[in-house]
């Protein structure tokens, strides 16, 4: 789109979660763990790249900047010294905070930086102004509390004569039902005057409506596997009054993924290594792998210590493999063998038989072994398809150690 006096240009980012750590991986690598730690500022730094590279006119934060109250000051410099290179190239920055880094804190960034202005705990409307000329009205507010329960969006109201913004944190519906902090309903976005709805709080990217446009723009940088795929912002592009469709673009500087990977052709261990080895990755990549197929490296996928020790020359240049989930089957067919008149036959026949159970019962059957009360807050964590999966296992463990002394 080429620019017009009228046109104008933002970026959309949230959840920043500035040097927060990386869960998972701590304890299993000290070395990358600090890596890790510093990919949520590069995040940031891309962010304010990518601003200056297209041009635009401001950026909106909407929310979960900082990870928690107490700030490190770290992540501190980095967010101050961000909104000064944004607004050295004449970029201007508005800021809502959300539950994670509310208002109950002093410990925020200085307010005296050009071009920067910080919403407080009631919705207000700031101007965007190019060449005396009023583009669009920013309507946002921060997060004054922790755990905030109140419907924030009702405070908002669009304004005649320029595009209306809404910058806010917060929960539409059962988006999130493990934190419904500012809860909303979609309908309480649609007919509030507001063009865009700039929105913060899921770590996921969904677009929820287009006129008015409602969006999450996710978080910027995945922090633990089940943040898996690009991470990024919404480039923004409004001209006349009305928004090209929003475009996403990747900032993220390390990305979780999980591939599922066939062994069914593999003969060795050196196969595999192989396989990974040979997988492209755009940028540097942590991946949770799954193998599954038939396979006579079965037993060995099954063996921890051997799981573990080909984990690690899984490692490669920028794809390292955290963990690997084995739903590989043995060579042999169970289904056929469970026809048979062996013992190997009769085992089968019995998992199957308390697989027609509720996990209720195998979980009644652990527990009634002597000793077994250590496990139970083990298998009080377990959902039922994670106990299936167990019966499934030892399933296969039991033929394959029935059958290795088969003639």
């Amino acid at each position: 789109m080429s620019r017009t006096r009228d046109s104008f240009a933002f970026i959309h980012c949230a959840d920043l979660h500035l040097d927060s750590p990386f869960k998972g991986i701590s304890k299993m690598d000290e070395a990358l763990s600090s890596r890790l730690q510093k990919a949520t500022l590069g995040a940031l730094d891309n962010v304010i790249d990518l601003a200056i590279k297209e041009k635009v006119d401001f950026i909106l934060f909407a929310g979960d900047i900082f990870d928690s109250q107490v700030r490190s000051l770290r992540s501190r410099l980095a967010f101050r010294d961000a909104l000064r290179r944004a607004s050295d190239n004449h970029i201007h920055s508005f800021v809502a905070y959300g539950n994670h880094d509310h208002l109950g804190t002093d410990m925020g960034v200085p307010l005296d930086i050009e071009r920067v202005h910080v919403f407080g705990p009631q919705a207000e409307t700031i101007p965007f102004v190019r060449d005396g000329i009023v583009l669009a009205h920013i309507i946002g507010i921060s997060h004054g509390r922790g755990k905030l329960t109140d419907n924030l969006s009702l405070q908002f109201s669009g304004l005649t004569g320029a595009y209306n913004i809404g910058l806010l944190h917060c929960n539409i519906g059962s988006v999130s039902m493990d934190m419904p902090y500012a809860p909303c309903q979609i309908s309480d976005l649609l007919h509030r005057g507001i063009d865009y709805w700039a929105l913060g709080h899921i770590h996921k990217r969904q677009v929820l409506n287009q006129e008015p446009w409602v969006i999450y723009a996710g978080n910027t940088q995945g922090r633990h596997v089940n943040e898996d795929g690009a991470k990024g912002v919404y480039l923004v592009r409004v001209s006349h009054g009305r928004a090209e469709e929003p475009e996403f673009r990747p900032i993220d500087t390390i990305r979780w993924e999980k591939r599922s990977l066939d062994v069914s052709s593999f003969e060795s261990e050196e196969d595999l290594v192989d396989a990974v080895h040979s997988m492209a990755v755009d940028i540097p990549t942590l991946m949770r792998l799954e193998l599954y197929g038939r396979s006579p490296l079965d037993a060995c996928f099954r063996d921890m210590d051997r799981l573990e020790e080909l984990r690690e020359h899984l490692w490669t240049g920028n794809l390292w493999t955290i963990s690997i989930e084995v739903n590989t089957r043995p060579l042999i067919n169970l289904d056929d063998r469970r026809g048979g008149e062996d013992l190997v036959a009769e085992v089968l026949r019995t998992a199957d038989s308390i697989r027609e159970k509720p996990a209720s019962f195998i979980r009644e059957i652990v527990l009634g072994r002597e000793g077994a009360n250590r496990l139970k807050k083990w298998l009080d964590r377990m959902s039922d398809e994670d106990v299936a999966s167990v019966l499934d296992e030892a399933e296969v463990w039991c033929a394959d150690s029935l059958l290795e002394d088969t003639p």
